[in-house]
């Protein structure tokens, strides 16, 4: 409803190019958000059996993403709201 539709306004208004979604949730709602702005989902594991070993690919997940400079400059322009 009104919910998803704000998320989906405010996701586009900040250029968002990823949305990131863990396995142990289901993703419709990511998917209804990422298909509405042409986003793509990125899973990403918070609770990996080895959390030690898994950071590094975890940040490389993240890192890519990001996409980079744009990701950066999105992440910028997010924070300095």
């Amino acid at each position: 409803g009104k919910l998803l539709a704000s998320l989906i306004e405010r996701s586009w208004l900040a250029n968002t190019r990823v949305i990131f979604v863990q396995p142990q949730f289901a993703y419709s709602s990511a998917q209804v958000v990422a298909n509405s702005i042409g986003a793509r989902l990125v899973e990403l594991d918070p609770l990996p059996r080895d959390y030690i070993r898994d950071m590094d690919r975890m940040a490389s997940i993240v890192a890519d993403g990001l996409g980079g400079e744009d990701g950066r400059r999105s992440q910028m322009t997010s924070n300095s709201k």
